[in-house]
Protein backbone atom coordinates (compact mmCIF):
# COMPACT_ATOMS: atom_id res chain seq x y z
CA UNK A 1 0.00 0.00 0.00
CA UNK A 2 1.48 3.28 -1.07
CA UNK A 3 0.03 6.64 -0.16
CA UNK A 4 1.37 10.07 0.57
CA UNK A 5 0.20 12.29 3.41
CA UNK A 6 -2.52 13.83 1.21
CA UNK A 7 -4.09 10.54 0.15
CA UNK A 8 -6.99 8.90 1.92
CA UNK A 9 -7.02 5.12 1.93
CA UNK A 10 -10.04 2.90 1.74
CA UNK A 11 -10.62 -0.19 3.86
CA UNK A 12 -10.56 -2.07 0.52
CA UNK A 13 -6.88 -1.07 0.21
CA UNK A 14 -6.14 -3.46 3.08
CA UNK A 15 -7.70 -6.56 1.51
CA UNK A 16 -4.68 -8.85 1.76
CA UNK A 17 -6.95 -11.91 1.71
CA UNK A 18 -7.88 -11.29 -1.93
CA UNK A 19 -4.28 -10.56 -2.90
CA UNK A 20 -3.22 -13.80 -1.16
CA UNK A 21 -5.41 -15.86 -3.50
CA UNK A 22 -3.03 -15.19 -6.41
CA UNK A 23 -0.29 -17.83 -6.18
CA UNK A 24 3.31 -16.86 -5.66
CA UNK A 25 5.80 -18.80 -7.81
CA UNK A 26 8.27 -20.15 -5.26
CA UNK A 27 11.50 -21.67 -6.55
CA UNK A 28 12.51 -24.46 -4.18
CA UNK A 29 15.98 -24.77 -2.72
CA UNK A 30 17.68 -27.93 -1.53
CA UNK A 31 18.84 -28.43 2.05
CA UNK A 32 22.00 -26.35 1.49
CA UNK A 33 20.25 -23.49 -0.32
CA UNK A 34 20.93 -24.44 -3.95
CA UNK A 35 18.07 -23.48 -6.28
CA UNK A 36 16.23 -26.40 -7.82
CA UNK A 37 14.41 -26.41 -11.20
CA UNK A 38 11.14 -26.85 -9.29
CA UNK A 39 8.50 -24.23 -8.56
CA UNK A 40 5.52 -24.42 -6.21
CA UNK A 41 2.56 -22.09 -6.70
CA UNK A 42 1.85 -20.96 -3.15
CA UNK A 43 -1.20 -19.05 -1.90
CA UNK A 44 -0.92 -16.71 1.05
CA UNK A 45 -1.88 -17.72 4.56
CA UNK A 46 -4.44 -14.90 4.60
CA UNK A 47 -6.30 -16.28 1.57
CA UNK A 48 -9.86 -17.51 1.99
CA UNK A 49 -8.95 -20.81 0.31
CA UNK A 50 -6.25 -21.55 2.88
CA UNK A 51 -8.41 -20.44 5.80
CA UNK A 52 -11.22 -22.75 4.67
CA UNK A 53 -8.76 -25.66 4.47
CA UNK A 54 -7.50 -24.89 7.99
CA UNK A 55 -11.06 -24.80 9.34
CA UNK A 56 -11.94 -28.09 7.57
CA UNK A 57 -8.87 -29.94 8.83
CA UNK A 58 -8.95 -28.52 12.36
CA UNK A 59 -12.69 -29.07 12.77
CA UNK A 60 -12.32 -32.70 11.69
CA UNK A 61 -9.53 -33.17 14.26
CA UNK A 62 -11.61 -31.52 17.00
CA UNK A 63 -14.60 -33.68 16.16
CA UNK A 64 -12.43 -36.79 16.32
CA UNK A 65 -11.06 -35.76 19.73
CA UNK A 66 -14.56 -35.00 21.03
CA UNK A 67 -15.81 -38.40 19.89
CA UNK A 68 -12.83 -40.11 21.51
CA UNK A 69 -13.43 -38.20 24.75
CA UNK A 70 -16.95 -39.65 24.91
CA UNK A 71 -15.57 -43.18 24.82
CA UNK A 72 -12.98 -43.20 27.57
CA UNK A 73 -9.71 -41.61 28.55
CA UNK A 74 -7.83 -44.48 26.90
CA UNK A 75 -9.23 -43.62 23.47
CA UNK A 76 -8.43 -39.94 23.84
CA UNK A 77 -4.75 -40.34 22.96
CA UNK A 78 -3.37 -38.59 19.87
CA UNK A 79 0.15 -39.66 18.86
CA UNK A 80 2.72 -37.07 17.79
CA UNK A 81 2.72 -38.60 14.32
CA UNK A 82 -0.89 -37.45 13.89
CA UNK A 83 0.09 -33.86 14.72
CA UNK A 84 2.95 -33.98 12.21
CA UNK A 85 0.69 -35.46 9.54
CA UNK A 86 -1.86 -32.71 10.16
CA UNK A 87 0.84 -30.06 9.88
CA UNK A 88 2.08 -31.48 6.58
CA UNK A 89 -1.48 -31.62 5.27
CA UNK A 90 -2.01 -27.97 6.21
CA UNK A 91 1.26 -26.98 4.53
CA UNK A 92 0.22 -28.85 1.37
CA UNK A 93 -3.01 -26.83 1.32
CA UNK A 94 -0.90 -23.71 0.73
CA UNK A 95 0.29 -25.10 -2.63
CA UNK A 96 -2.07 -24.98 -5.61
CA UNK A 97 0.23 -26.22 -8.36
CA UNK A 98 3.77 -27.01 -9.35
CA UNK A 99 6.27 -26.91 -12.21
CA UNK A 100 9.27 -29.15 -12.82
CA UNK A 101 7.79 -32.26 -11.22
CA UNK A 102 6.93 -35.25 -13.37
CA UNK A 103 3.84 -36.35 -11.46
CA UNK A 104 0.48 -34.63 -11.81
CA UNK A 105 -0.18 -32.20 -8.96
CA UNK A 106 -1.44 -34.10 -5.93
CA UNK A 107 -1.65 -32.77 -2.36
CA UNK A 108 -1.24 -36.25 -0.87
CA UNK A 109 2.12 -36.57 -2.68
CA UNK A 110 3.01 -33.10 -1.51
CA UNK A 111 2.23 -33.92 2.14
CA UNK A 112 4.44 -37.02 1.82
CA UNK A 113 7.22 -34.86 0.33
CA UNK A 114 6.95 -32.49 3.29
CA UNK A 115 7.04 -35.41 5.73
CA UNK A 116 10.36 -36.52 4.31
CA UNK A 117 11.79 -33.03 3.54
CA UNK A 118 10.97 -30.53 6.28
CA UNK A 119 13.13 -27.87 4.61
CA UNK A 120 10.63 -27.75 1.69
CA UNK A 121 7.69 -27.40 4.08
CA UNK A 122 9.46 -24.51 5.82
CA UNK A 123 10.05 -22.73 2.50
CA UNK A 124 6.36 -23.03 1.62
CA UNK A 125 5.18 -21.87 5.05
CA UNK A 126 7.60 -18.92 5.09
CA UNK A 127 6.54 -17.91 1.58
CA UNK A 128 2.83 -18.19 2.40
CA UNK A 129 3.20 -16.19 5.63
CA UNK A 130 5.07 -13.34 3.90
CA UNK A 131 2.24 -11.01 2.84
CA UNK A 132 4.75 -8.98 0.81
CA UNK A 133 4.82 -11.86 -1.68
CA UNK A 134 1.18 -11.17 -2.52
CA UNK A 135 1.14 -7.42 -3.01
CA UNK A 136 2.89 -4.89 -5.21
CA UNK A 137 5.74 -5.53 -7.63
CA UNK A 138 6.89 -8.72 -5.89
CA UNK A 139 3.59 -10.43 -6.70
CA UNK A 140 3.61 -9.22 -10.31
CA UNK A 141 7.02 -10.81 -10.86
CA UNK A 142 6.05 -14.17 -9.42
CA UNK A 143 2.77 -15.12 -11.11
CA UNK A 144 2.84 -18.62 -12.65
CA UNK A 145 2.26 -18.90 -16.35
CA UNK A 146 -1.33 -19.96 -17.15
CA UNK A 147 -0.27 -23.21 -18.82
CA UNK A 148 1.60 -24.44 -15.72
CA UNK A 149 -0.60 -23.14 -12.91
CA UNK A 150 -1.76 -26.59 -11.82
CA UNK A 151 0.42 -29.00 -13.73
Amino acid sequence: IQADSNTMLSIKDFDFASASETPYRLQLKDEVGKKLPVFFHVIGSESEAFKKAVYRIENAARKERAEAAKQSWRNNFKPIEADIEEGNELTAERVVGWEGIQEKFDRALLARLFERNAHFAKQVTDCSNNSGNYSGQQAKNSKPSPDTASS
